[in-house]
């Protein structure tokens, strides 16, 4: 027989299911005694004589014995701040309704107030909690048993979750501990890379006094270039002379052998002719053409010479006392502008 004010007590499973948009209470872990073996239990009755029944019926359950639990107290009240208050540190919250649609609302509220992480919340059937009929106290420990009950089997439901957050825990240690590792493997390469690149910054520094150094080498050399290039800056602008092999040229000219080197070497250093010099081997002058042209004047001379046998004598004993300055007497091209031969070194020669 159904009666208006009952309600199906699953239904307030259900709707506990429902997440609370509201800020859970905030448990104080300085208030839990984690050390403690027996399960402390905390009732909430809506006026004393409510709590007064209730206090007959634990007292006849011996629970700490049959459940290792323990009420610790019995909390008359309405205001859910005192509540708050009352429940810390507790384990199991216990909350007394009658089975109207008033005490499912009155528990599911109290519910979102009271329930945290650290605690369990049931309600306890109690059709006297408004104080209006006799309850008899066997059935409320059987009420008290069965709230026990629905308490424990949430709990081994919830362990589950729990070994999976143990798992959770276990597999984050395993990761905290490889990154350990890596940290401090980055830790080694990081110092490894700032030595480097010490090493590389003093490298650089040193690079630095070298460029420094090779720049101020440049510098000198361009300053020296600077100074030869004023120095030779006309240079393609004067003439300058070409050396010919004396035999060669001479074998060249007249298809014959150099005679006599030593006299051709004389002659030349007495005449002193305008852009010509003689020696070593080698004659020197502006053009080939003027090198061959002073060759036939010595020729010329010679072959004079070689039909006057006192010319000879005397040109041979000349060339006898001065064969040892021949050498020193290259003196380099004649300034001298006069395009005209010494002719008094040439009189000279035939007196």
């Amino acid at each position: 027989m159904e009666d208006e004010n009952n309600f199906n007590i699953n239904e307030i499973s259900q709707e506990l299911e429902t997440p609370s948009t509201e800020e859970k209470y905030q448990y104080s872990e300085e208030a839990h005694d984690y050390e403690k073996n027996i399960l402390d239990v905390k009732i909430i009755v809506k006026d004393l004589n409510a709590a007064e029944i209730l206090i007959k019926a634990v007292n006849n359950m011996h629970l700490t014995d049959n459940y290792n639990m323990s009420v610790s107290s019995i909390i008359p009240t309405k205001d859910i701040n005192l509540m708050k208050k009352s429940i810390i540190g507790s384990d199991l919250i216990l909350i007394a309704i009658d089975l109207t649609s008033e005490g499912k609302e009155q528990f599911i509220n109290q519910y979102k107030e009271l329930k945290t992480d650290y605690n369990y919340v049931e309600y306890l059937i109690f059709s006297n909690a408004n104080g209006n009929e006799f309850i008899e106290p066997s059935k409320l420990e059987h009420e008290i048993h069965n709230s026990i009950i629905r308490a424990s089997l949430t709990s081994i439901l919830n362990r589950e979750d729990i070994s999976e957050v143990q798992k959770e825990l276990y597999d984050l240690k395993i990761d905290y501990g490889k990154l350990i590792k890596t940290n401090e493997q980055l830790n080694l390469e990081n110092t490894n890379a700032i030595n480097y690149s010490k090493e590389l910054t003093d490298n650089n520094q040193s690079l630095k006094e070298e460029i420094q150094s090779l720049e101020n080498t440049l510098d000198e050399i361009k300053s020296e270039y600077s100074n030869f290039k004023s120095k030779f800056a006309n240079i393609y602008t004067k003439d300058l002379l070409e050396v010919f092999n004396l035999k060669e040229l001479w074998q060249e000219t007249f298809d014959e052998l150099l005679p006599n080197e030593d006299k051709v070497i004389y002659a030349t250093n007495n005449f002193k002719p305008l852009n010509v010099i003689v020696g070593q081997g080698f004659i020197v002058a502006k053009t080939k053409d003027e090198a061959i042209d002073w060759l036939k004047i010595i020729r010329t001379t010679l072959i004079f010479l070689d039909n006057n046998e006192n010319l000879q004598n005397d040109l041979n004993h000349n060339i006898d006392t001065k064969n040892q300055d021949i050498d020193n007497s290259i003196n380099g091209v004649n300034e001298n502008n006069n395009d005209e031969y010494d002719m008094s070194n040439f009189q000279n020669l035939w007196d």
